[in-house]
């Protein structure tokens, strides 16, 4: 689950373009089956549509990193299923990769 806001803009121009009946994209939803899982991090959202140039990727929760570019929980490492494992995540605030305090510890 990576760039969620930008799978929403995909999905909104596939919408667009199927309602509008774009060869190639009516050709692309006609042979080709599309699987979206979308989940909420508004934080994230605002952030990609404000300042065009992040990819922010966790909330904006505080998360105990003094530097305010780098505060927040990376959702996407904050589920329970294999959480604290730190192949891919990590327990540093100010890292991208911040699992946050504990499993599921963000309400998003």
């Amino acid at each position: 689950i990576h760039t969620t806001e930008l799978v929403a803009r995909f999905i909104e121009m596939l919408i667009d373009g199927y309602s509008n009946n774009d060869a190639q994209i009516t050709s692309i939803l006609q042979h080709t089956e599309i699987h979206a899982v979308i989940h909420v991090n508004p934080d994230g959202r605002y952030m990609a549509e404000n300042f065009s140039n992040t990819y922010w990727r966790k909330n904006m929760n505080p998360s105990g990193c003094k530097n305010e570019d780098f505060y927040g929980v990376d959702i996407n490492r904050n589920f329970d299923f294999l959480w604290g494992d730190e192949s891919g995540a990590s327990s540093n605030p100010c890292a991208d990769e911040y699992h946050g305090t504990g499993p599921n510890s963000e309400v998003e």
